[in-house]
């Protein structure tokens, strides 16, 4: 090879190739041109436009997408493109190819069967959701693009002198001969492989399906990995409107309303399926599945997203960086961990791009060859094979620290014996079982309760066990409540009067039992029960108010924040950015979030106040502050809602009028106390 090769050339065989081919795609004005957003889209309607013949257009899209990877490598390797450049333009070429195939396969299938309406003669729209890499818009060099059809309504093709189908045959087909322009293999190559096995009922299932039976399959079918899939999914082809509804009829099933705590569980489950599947298939230096790869960064952020992302909006993003991004901002992840990750996943994902630009295969391993180590060094501008390794080895050790500190097994606490006795007798009691109830009570005095008070307790713990909410749980939530009864009646006993904080903590059981994801929440976190016990014992007032907002739990996992609610001007950045996301017409998700914010607060300052971290002059203060930021913002909010609907209101010399809120008693004061009621007065400037 010449001395005068440029890099791209020596690191990638597909790239000589390509020019060996096309010695005319040598353009350095070309082959050198930065990032245009839709100059990809456009070039290629350009060369394909009014092309109706199939076998011209399956080789003119093979041509066209060759040239453009040959760019698109010479660009990454040659000019060091930025990674979010190189994934967005490799995105938007599937995008282009996916809607280009999309457009000729709709209008064979018109000209034959007509157009496909429903009984009221409304058009029938398709839809291509992107998944993966393709939707969050950071496709890898040589990936398969995962693909889900959908159509918007039943019903049949109409149409004259046209043979009709029902619409459900109609899009599968449209689905089929889209997927085989874009897929097939020719002797002009492929363009991109496709998979629709994401579907829903997967290879069994209709290849289209309508948003009605989309809608229905996830809530009465869906699992929790589609949940997963869905996190990145994006309308890519079709429609794009109509595929933007029907995320939104999605959403509900992606984003839970509530902290959804049981998705870190399920999610470790799939991690361990898929690193049973790396074990079973002897994959090795994977950089995509391996421990330590690609794989992991996404489990990491993407287990925030399902856990926060019903009550955190800005948590719904398809794209990694900028969610990994916000989670520093945030501080759900330290803005260092945060950081470091970002950059791992950038070292890795070049080198994922860097290993398939080679040959333009889909492999994720390090190569063995020694050429194509040689290749992969000169790409990533390495001096040697032992240094990229050493390099590799310390970015999937870091990333998979910090994967095994987000998906550790639940923490154990060696539990008293008598204790894990008394919670599988008293689960297990019959009702008005005497004898029963008389050795939990004995097994509860053993371990530490007092003898008198034990009875009591032992009522009490068969009442939450065997409550009618329990009764609906699975059996593996069952094991999990009496694991988790047993680990909290173990920090009671070391509490000064454990009966009281027994009592008060099987009130806010009483109050989650039903609802799984807070069980899990303190099932997985030793220092959530810690906090929660500690809590319970020191204050009536905070177990009634987490009992009456179970959400505000999760303000007991980081002890660094329970114990230091915010100032004033924090708490007004922390709601305007809660809400940022959030439209002012929805209404009722706006006052869902202004609540959850309150009672989150609310227990923080209260146990501030219980641990002496706050004087009450203070407590007062804060309390206070809370109640102007809520104030504040709602008056904002429901004034930019009545303008949106009404207009501006004026005054007679044609002003905008204002309103303001006074504040009387101990809010006016600024000395409200935790049970305080607000007392205002509107006033405004309007003759």
């Amino acid at each position: 090879m010449s001395e005068s090769s440029s890099i791209a050339e020596q690191a990638s065989q597909f790239v000589r190739t390509q020019l060996q081919r096309h010695p005319q795609w040598r353009d350095g004005a070309f082959l050198g041109r930065s990032r245009i957003p839709d100059e990809i889209t456009r070039r290629l309607r350009a060369a394909l436009v009014g092309v109706d013949d199939e076998a011209r257009l399956m080789r003119g899209l093979r041509e066209q997408r060759n040239r453009e990877m040959l760019r698109i490598a010479w660009r990454a390797m040659n000019h060091g493109a930025e990674l979010d450049e190189t994934l967005g333009e490799l995105s938007e070429l599937a995008e282009c190819c996916c809607q280009i195939a999309l457009e000729f396969a709709q209008a064979q299938l018109q000209s034959a069967h007509g157009r496909p309406v429903d009984e009221q003669g409304r058009a029938s729209a398709p839809v291509v959701l992107g998944m993966g890499k393709l939707g969050g818009a950071k496709l890898n060099f040589s990936s398969d693009i995962d693909l889900i059809f959908f159509h918007s309504l039943s019903g049949q093709t109409q149409g004259e002198n046209i043979r009709p189908l029902d619409n459900e045959q109609y899009f599968a087909k449209l689905a089929q001969n889209t997927g085989r322009i874009v897929a097939a293999v020719t002797e002009d190559g492929f363009v991109f492989r496709v998979d629709t096995l994401l579907r829903p009922f997967g290879s069994v299932g209709p290849v289209s399906v309508s948003f009605d039976a989309a809608e229905e399959y996830y809530q009465t079918h869906g699992r929790e990995w589609e949940r997963y899939a869905l996190i990145k999914a994006r309308p890519i082809a079709g429609d794009l409107e109509a595929g933007r509804a029907l995320m939104a009829r999605l959403r509900p099933f992606v984003y839970r309303r509530y902290l959804d705590y049981d998705a870190i569980g399920n999610l470790r489950e799939l991690k361990q399926r898929i690193h049973d599947d790396v074990v079973n298939r002897q994959l090795r230096d994977d950089v995509k599945l391996s421990a330590g790869g690609i794989r992991e960064v996404e489990f990491i952020v993407q287990s925030f997203q399902l856990v926060r992302g019903g009550q955190d909006l800005q948590l719904r993003n398809t794209q990694l960086r900028p969610t990994l991004k916000y989670l520093g901002e945030c501080g759900l992840l330290p803005w260092q961990t945060a950081n470091e990750l970002d950059q791992a996943y950038v070292f890795l994902r070049r080198l994922e791009n860097a290993i398939q630009m080679y040959a333009d295969q889909q492999t994720h391993a390090l190569p063995r060859n020694e050429a194509a180590q040689t290749a992969l060094c000169i790409a990533l501008g390495f001096a040697d094979w032992s240094a990229l390794t050493a390099r590799y080895q310390r970015v999937s050790d870091f990333v998979h620290q910090q994967f095994l500190r987000v998906f550790a097994e639940p923490e154990r606490e060696a539990s008293d014996g008598s204790l894990s006795k008394a919670v599988r007798i008293a689960g297990a009691q019959t009702q008005g079982d005497q004898d029963q109830l008389r050795r939990t009570a004995e097994l509860l005095t053993a371990a530490g309760f007092a003898a008198p008070s034990a009875p009591g307790i032992a009522r009490r713990l068969s009442g939450v066990l065997n409550g009618r909410m329990a009764r609906t749980l699975s059996d593996a939530a069952m094991v999990r409540l009496r694991e988790l009864m047993a680990a909290l009646l173990e920090r009671c006993v070391g509490h000064d009067a454990p009966e009281v904080a027994a009592d008060r903590v099987m009130d806010v059981i009483d109050a989650i039992i039903g609802r799984s994801t807070y069980l899990a929440l303190l099932h997985e976190s030793a220092n959530a029960r810690q906090q929660l016990v500690r809590l319970c014992a020191s204050s009536p007032l905070i177990s009634r108010e987490i009992a009456a907002s179970p959400s505000a739990l999760d303000t007991l996992l980081d002890s660094r924040t329970l114990f230091n609610p915010p100032d004033r001007d924090q708490m007004r950045a922390q709601l305007t950015q809660r809400l940022q996301a959030v439209p002012v017409d929805d209404v009722e998700t706006g006052m869902d979030c202004l609540r959850r914010y309150r009672q989150e607060i609310t227990v923080r300052i209260a146990a501030a106040d219980v641990m002496d971290q706050l004087p009450l002059v203070k407590v007062s203060d804060r309390l206070s502050w809370l109640a102007e930021t809520v104030v504040e913002v709602a008056l904002e909010r429901a004034t930019l809602d009545l303008r949106q609907s009404y207009g501006q209101v004026l005054r007679g010399d044609g002003e905008a009028a204002a309103m303001a809120i006074l504040a009387y008693g101990k809010f006016g004061g600024i000395e409200l106390g935790y049970g305080s009621d607000l007392d205002l007065v509107f006033v405004h400037d309007c003759d």
